[in-house]
Protein backbone atom coordinates (compact mmCIF):
# COMPACT_ATOMS: atom_id res chain seq x y z
CA UNK A 1 0.00 0.00 0.00
CA UNK A 2 2.92 2.32 0.68
CA UNK A 3 4.18 1.84 -2.88
CA UNK A 4 0.75 2.60 -4.31
CA UNK A 5 0.40 5.71 -2.15
CA UNK A 6 3.90 6.91 -3.03
CA UNK A 7 3.18 6.31 -6.71
CA UNK A 8 -0.02 8.32 -6.43
CA UNK A 9 1.79 11.21 -4.77
CA UNK A 10 4.58 11.24 -7.34
CA UNK A 11 2.25 10.87 -10.32
CA UNK A 12 -0.51 13.11 -9.02
CA UNK A 13 -3.09 10.32 -9.17
CA UNK A 14 -5.01 8.36 -6.58
CA UNK A 15 -3.67 5.43 -4.63
CA UNK A 16 -4.59 2.00 -5.95
CA UNK A 17 -7.57 0.41 -4.21
CA UNK A 18 -5.75 -2.91 -3.87
CA UNK A 19 -2.20 -3.02 -2.54
CA UNK A 20 0.31 -4.84 -4.72
CA UNK A 21 0.66 -8.54 -3.98
CA UNK A 22 3.62 -9.55 -1.88
CA UNK A 23 5.43 -12.34 -3.75
CA UNK A 24 6.32 -13.96 -0.42
CA UNK A 25 2.67 -14.35 0.64
CA UNK A 26 2.23 -17.63 -1.23
CA UNK A 27 5.36 -19.06 0.36
CA UNK A 28 4.24 -17.91 3.79
CA UNK A 29 0.82 -19.49 3.36
CA UNK A 30 2.38 -22.75 2.16
CA UNK A 31 4.71 -22.77 5.16
CA UNK A 32 1.81 -22.12 7.54
CA UNK A 33 -0.15 -24.99 5.99
CA UNK A 34 2.91 -27.24 6.31
CA UNK A 35 3.26 -26.33 9.98
CA UNK A 36 -0.44 -27.08 10.52
CA UNK A 37 -0.12 -30.49 8.83
CA UNK A 38 2.94 -31.31 10.90
CA UNK A 39 1.18 -30.26 14.11
CA UNK A 40 -1.75 -32.53 13.25
CA UNK A 41 0.69 -35.39 12.60
CA UNK A 42 2.39 -34.75 15.96
CA UNK A 43 -1.01 -34.84 17.69
CA UNK A 44 -1.89 -38.10 15.94
CA UNK A 45 1.45 -39.67 16.88
CA UNK A 46 1.07 -38.49 20.49
CA UNK A 47 -2.35 -40.18 20.66
CA UNK A 48 -0.89 -43.34 19.14
CA UNK A 49 1.98 -43.30 21.65
CA UNK A 50 -0.47 -42.89 24.53
CA UNK A 51 -2.39 -45.95 23.29
CA UNK A 52 0.80 -48.01 23.05
CA UNK A 53 1.88 -46.92 26.53
CA UNK A 54 -1.54 -47.88 27.92
CA UNK A 55 -1.32 -51.33 26.30
CA UNK A 56 2.22 -51.76 27.63
CA UNK A 57 1.09 -50.85 31.14
CA UNK A 58 -1.77 -53.36 30.87
CA UNK A 59 0.61 -56.10 29.72
CA UNK A 60 3.07 -55.30 32.50
CA UNK A 61 0.25 -55.51 35.04
CA UNK A 62 -0.53 -59.04 33.83
CA UNK A 63 3.03 -60.23 34.36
Amino acid sequence: MIVATLGAVLCGGQAAAVPPANPGDGELQAAEEDVERRAEEVDRLADELADVEARLAALQAEV
